[in-house]
């Protein structure tokens, strides 16, 4: 992480699971902005990270690529990690997971095209590796358009794919502690 020393990271989907770990892994040493339209998220996060005098916070949309530029300013970093992950929801609504995770991507896309920052990497899955649902299709889409984006562009686009994250908002794990016996 020391090519990250002293830089300014904005995290669309900022206050997820991935999201905050990240925040909270980057901004001992970096200016964080976070960037997610969840504003009790962003509240408690503030509490939790009250003494962080480099951690910035912004309302928005990623759809939104006026108010995503905006937060951008100065950024040298972006990471894409806001989406509609929970598979039955993206089942069952299929036209916000496409507003959310593709044309989201399109407008963070846009955003990076019209600011200061230098690489801009997307935050992917494995379901996206021969998607069979909805959320797969969408994220593998995501890539292609980060792809394409790093082929036309002057600036670095790539994408890093996880698998599931213990823990995170929706898992079975959490399902499972919640809901024991």
């Amino acid at each position: 992480m020391n090519t990250l020393k002293g830089k300014r990271i904005l995290i669309t989907g900022g206050t997820g699971t991935l999201g905050k770990e990240l925040v909270s892994q980057l901004h001992h040493e970096n200016e964080v902005i976070v960037y997610s339209r969840n504003e009790e998220r962003q509240y408690l996060m503030q509490q939790e990270f009250s003494g962080a005098k480099n951690i910035k916070y912004y309302i928005g949309d990623v759809r939104d690529t006026g108010t995503l530029r905006y937060a951008m300013t100065g950024a040298d970093y972006a990471i894409h990690a806001a989406a509609m992950k929970d598979l039955i929801m993206c089942e069952r609504q299929a036209t916000q997971t496409v507003l959310n995770n593709i044309i989201g991507s399109q407008s963070f896309i846009r955003a990076v095209e019209l600011s200061s920052v230098k690489k801009a990497i997307a935050v992917s899955t494995d379901k996206a590796a021969a998607p069979s649902n909805v959320y797969g299709c969408s994220k593998y889409i995501m890539e292609k358009l980060f792809e394409e984006a790093g082929l036309h562009s002057e600036k670095d686009f790539c994408s890093v794919r996880f698998g599931n994250m213990i823990d995170s908002t929706g898992s079975l794990i959490t399902h499972w502690k919640e809901n024991p016996g």
